[in-house]
């Protein structure tokens, strides 16, 4: 049989010390949060008694009615679920983020709300007492940081975009372009001419600029333009579209994916039409995720400190709440060369 959950009194407010102590709210404010402002010993000592008594536990929106500040933080990912403690980036964003917010005394709010649009959706925003937000990866159709950073809300964007920052908004995120360059540099180096970039959803303008520093790069050589297939960070879809490439196409060398998961599919389904990595194929990833270090063969990637990113966007996040001025940070990719990739020499001719 279940027992119905046991009612609770009602939570006492600051407004409840308040008028229990015959007192305004900035006194009982004062008193509690030990502030410099001069209060009479015995005006201190009932204020105390009452908190204790009512067992008063001060909330954001105490703080905020007092302070002008709730010291609570928004975090809003694109989506709010389970892969967010599984997911090697997401979970890196929440570490570097939380601790940062316990050392400045902030409180880390997720919004599982999907962004609506325009005033409505800044409404929902302000409803919630945040002193600002932090968005992550937010997509470049989207009005959410520009409509955010116009209502005055203090805006800090992880792996900003183009169409998703303005000159009211932060942003932290690593340099993809360069990211990109690398890669083409090192898989030309290695004699590959023939290359194909594995693409995420496209809506998100890392991809698109670490596609564009890959071809770039190969403009400059005079090689061949690297086709872009995927589309997806959904296994199913993006391994499908491998699968699709591959029936029909089997000339490229060297694949560059936008992140290792996908760089694991293209060795998986590679494997499948019968080319080894990187016996027939050199393959680059991007994040180093930990499996890239166990997988066989070693994932050739890049890695970037995505939990220091997290750190200095909530760092910038809180100063802009405290009035500082807006900041662009990007932060350079280290290529690791493991075992995925190879020398052109030392492929076979098909």
């Amino acid at each position: 049989m279940l027992l119905p959950w046991p009612r609770t009194s009602k939570m006492a407010t600051i407004r409840d010390v308040a008028r229990e102590s015959g007192v305004s709210v900035t006194t009982v404010s004062t008193v509690l949060n030990n502030a410099p402002r001069p209060v009479h010993d015995a005006t201190r000592a009932k204020v105390l008694d009452v908190a204790r008594r009512l067992h008063y536990v001060p909330t954001a929106s105490a703080i905020r009615l007092v302070k002008g500040k709730s010291k609570v933080i928004g975090m809003a990912f694109p989506n709010v679920e389970a892969s967010l403690v599984t997911n090697y980036n997401a979970a890196k964003v929440l570490a570097g983020a939380l601790s940062v917010a316990a050392e400045e005394g902030y409180v880390v709010q997720l919004n599982p709300q999907p962004w609506v649009g325009g005033a409505e959706g800044v409404s929902k925003v302000r409803a919630t007492g945040v002193d600002g937000i932090l968005l992550l990866w937010p997509s470049h159709t989207s009005d959410q940081t520009d409509q955010l950073a116009k209502s005055g809300i203090p805006v800090v964007v992880i792996a900003a975009s183009a169409n998703s920052t303005s000159a009211l908004t932060s942003s932290v995120d690593v340099e993809n372009v360069l990211g990109g360059r690398l890669a083409a540099q090192h898989l030309i180096d290695l004699g590959h001419q023939n290359a194909v970039y594995v693409a995420g959803a496209l809506d998100q303008e890392s991809v698109n600029l670490r596609y564009r520093g890959f071809c770039d790069v190969f403009a400059e050589n005079k090689l061949p333009m690297p086709k872009m297939i995927g589309f997806s960070f959904n296994q199913i879809v993006s391994e499908q579209a491998l699968d699709a490439h591959l029936c029909a196409d089997k000339t490229a060398t060297a694949y560059f994916a936008t992140n290792d998961s996908l760089a694991l599919s293209v060795i998986r389904v590679a494997a499948t039409h019968g080319l080894s990595t990187p016996g027939d194929i050199s393959v680059v990833g991007f994040d180093d995720a930990p499996f890239a270090q166990h997988m066989s063969p070693l994932l050739t990637t890049f890695v970037f400190p995505m939990e220091t990113i997290a750190e200095t966007a909530m760092r910038q996040l809180i100063g802009l709440v405290g009035g500082d001025a807006v900041e662009e940070v990007r932060i350079p990719p280290r290529l690791i060369r493991r075992e995925s990739t190879a020398p052109l020499a030392n492929i076979p001719e098909r």
